[in-house]
């Protein structure tokens, strides 16, 4: 499937682009809820560098809210590069 990126919204992801590579994805039912704000994203966001020393290439986070509150959320939470 293709997804926008959130960190840079003119960019699509597909999965294809993921061949190959260890992936986490995980989806929460919406950004800026408070369970998923505080209690889902923040543990992949403080392992990612555990994750990242053990062969794992990509972390990615899918939710039923728009690509622009995906990246008001991303840009709030410090997202980056790394999920």
């Amino acid at each position: 499937f293709v997804i926008h990126a959130c960190i840079d919204t003119a960019s699509k992801i597909s999965t294809n682009d993921w061949k190959g590579k260890k992936v986490v994805l995980f989806s929460v039912s919406g950004a800026f809820t408070p369970t998923c704000h505080t209690n889902h994203l923040p543990p992949y966001l403080a392992k990612h560098a555990e994750f990242k020393a053990k062969g794992l290439d990509v972390i990615a986070v899918v939710a039923a809210n728009d690509l622009f509150v995906m990246s008001g959320w991303a840009r709030f939470e410090g997202c980056k590069d790394k999920v």
